[in-house]
């Protein structure tokens, strides 16, 4: 009885012995294996560190380097979107692609072949693209293309859209510095991500991050990378998205009716210009916005414009002037020719002398600088002949 107990007692120490070995066993594994992790995240921001080291060489190694830690290395990666160098921030915008398209690869090929659109597909921005784009085959293969080419961006939107704003302004300014500096051409995979980011409204940005866009998308090499191209109908319903976003600050109105202009998306621009010419908060000097709007509205809009025009008869604001013939165009001026044009009548026949003929750099219509008149005498005179010939037209209808 007594051996007996003994020997229960040995083996249940022996069983506690071999407990606790194996719980400070793990517990030391995953000391290891913590210690592991920090130090691998210590090693991947030096290498991040190195993107912008003065040698070639340097850089070179820590982007290999990187690009071998696979999905490790994506949170810290996403997090140098912002960093100050340019240089480095190319790299880790490259380096990005590469990696997250690993994981994208077999979500994108199920939303192509999901020709039916039966299926709710797990991509960030996909029901945003759906619902201001479409679903279509062409659009889907846009919106694949776009995903492929950056990822990190769009993704963004989705984890962080504060850093996805940050991020969005700077990647604008980058590529104006591109295109400005290095005469570099864009392309739609370059125009389609920053387009969709950008007509998001978890997205914040300022007026001068939507001039510099302006600046890339209305020169002619941005206009022949998107209209007749492959993909230019999607394109141009997600450029609409943009610019109808974009124009919701009213200093970018007139902005956003020249784009749409210059794209052909001309009832999108009418729908500006008519937003602009009624609103009540116009701010002092904006001759130039007004003038256009107005042009907008002769050239696509109807005589339902013209009680809507006839509001601008007082506004004296100065938008022009013809120094050789010695002629000042106010906005007024400019309202009048509008609404003679939408009656489809003769611009000559109420007094104005020195209209030129209608020019494809004035969108098809007058300069408005050549809407003016000589002194204020032979303005008001204009403006009675309209008045007559209105009362005219009533009394005869």
């Amino acid at each position: 009885m007594h051996k007996r107990a003994n020997c229960f007692a040995a083996m249940m120490a022996l069983t506690l012995l071999f407990a606790a070995l194996i719980f400070w066993g793990t517990f030391a594994c995953a000391q290891i294996e913590n210690s592991s992790e920090r130090t691998s995240e210590a090693i991947i921001g030096g290498w991040i560190d190195q993107l912008g080291d003065e040698s070639f060489r340097v850089r070179e190694e820590a982007t290999e380097n990187l690009r071998a830690q696979g999905f490790r290395a994506i949170p810290l990666l996403r997090k140098a979107l912002l960093a100050k160098e340019l240089e480095v921030r190319l790299r880790v915008q490259n380096l990005l692609k590469d990696l997250e398209h690993r994981a994208i690869d077999e979500k994108i090929a199920a939303l192509l072949s999901d020709t039916d659109d039966a299926t709710e597909h797990d991509l960030p921005m996909w029901k945003i693209w759906r619902e201001k784009v479409g679903a279509d085959a062409e659009s889907r293969r846009f919106f694949a293309n776009i995903l492929k080419a950056d990822y990190g961006l769009i993704a963004n939107v989705e984890f962080n859209s504060d850093q996805a704003g940050q991020e969005y302004s700077r990647r604008i300014g980058d590529l104006l510095l591109e295109v400005l500096s290095q005469g570099r051409s864009v392309d739609m995979t370059d125009l389609g991500a920053l387009l969709l980011v950008g007509a998001d409204e978890r997205i914040a940005f300022d007026i001068a991050t939507a001039m510099r866009y302006y600046s890339i998308l209305q020169s002619s090499r941005t206009v022949e990378a998107v209209v007749g191209t492959d993909f230019d109908v999607p394109a141009l319903r997600l450029l609409a998205n943009w610019i109808e976003r974009s124009s919701e600050n009213s200093t970018f109105q007139s902005y956003g009716a020249r784009l749409a202009l210059h794209y052909g998306l001309d009832d999108l621009a009418l729908t500006i210009a008519r937003k602009s010419l009624v609103a009540t908060n116009h701010r002092a000097n904006e001759g130039d916005s007004m003038d256009f709007s107005i042009l907008v509205v002769a050239l696509h809009g109807s005589t339902d414009d013209i009680k809507t025009l006839e509001k601008w008869f007082n506004d004296e604001t100065r938008c022009g002037s013809w120094i050789e013939k010695k002629i000042e165009t106010q906005i007024r001026d400019v309202a009048l020719a509008a609404v003679i044009e939408l009656s489809k009548k003769n611009l000559a026949d109420f007094g104005f002398e020195f209209a030129l003929e209608k020019m494809e750099g004035s969108y098809g219509w007058y300069p408005t600088w050549s809407l003016g008149f000589e002194n204020d005498n032979k303005r008001k005179a204009a403006f009675e002949k309209w008045k007559n010939w209105q009362a005219a037209t009533t009394v005869n209808s």
